[in-house]
């Protein structure tokens, strides 16, 4: 009889220890994940800080394109705006920025007034630098967002995680 009591109370404590350490991993994934959203949203912030040198670069040159150049200087402020606020928010201002940057980038490429200048060279060379290293981030974050969702769906992590939402997926709009 001893050793029934034994058994049950070595099964409940493995059981209690398996429950904490569950919720220790989800915690640890959840702020994974919230580290993972601020290194997006530190490429975003270089990303943004390129936009008014781009502009001053381009917009003698691009007189003609003026509608285009004051659409990137608003994108990059609603994106600026958004930056901090629910990923879907988020993503829907970036997607915004990188449409206008790509718009204003189309038509430096065919300014040939715009060709010799090293300026610019060297900020397009920067903006593809920070669109591979948005990328990464954004892949990062999606990868960890998905361990984090699968901890909480999983068991025994959907009994200790007490409520805890899924983490949200950046996906383009």
């Amino acid at each position: 009889m001893i050793w029934l009591f034994g058994a049950v109370g070595a099964s409940a404590l493995a059981l209690l220890g398996g429950g904490v350490l569950a919720r220790n991993r989800i915690t640890a994934l959840r702020q994974r994940v919230e580290n993972a959203r601020g290194q997006i949203d530190v490429q975003l912030v270089r990303r943004h800080a390129l936009v008014p040198a781009l502009v001053e670069t381009v917009k003698g040159a691009l007189a003609h394109e003026r509608a285009a150049l004051e659409a990137l200087v608003a994108a990059r402020g609603e994106a600026e705006r958004m930056l901090h606020q629910e990923i879907e928010r988020s993503v829907v201002a970036e997607t915004n920025l990188e449409l206008s940057l790509g718009t204003v980038m189309a038509a430096a490429q065919t300014a040939p007034e715009l060709r010799a200048i090293a300026s610019l060279e060297a900020l397009q060379e920067e903006l593809r630098s920070s669109e591979n290293r948005i990328a990464f981030a954004r892949q990062h974050y999606n990868d960890t967002a998905a361990q984090l969702n699968a901890a909480i769906a999983g068991f025994p992590g959907s009994l200790v995680a007490g409520g805890a939402a899924p983490a949200t997926f950046w996906r383009a709009p």
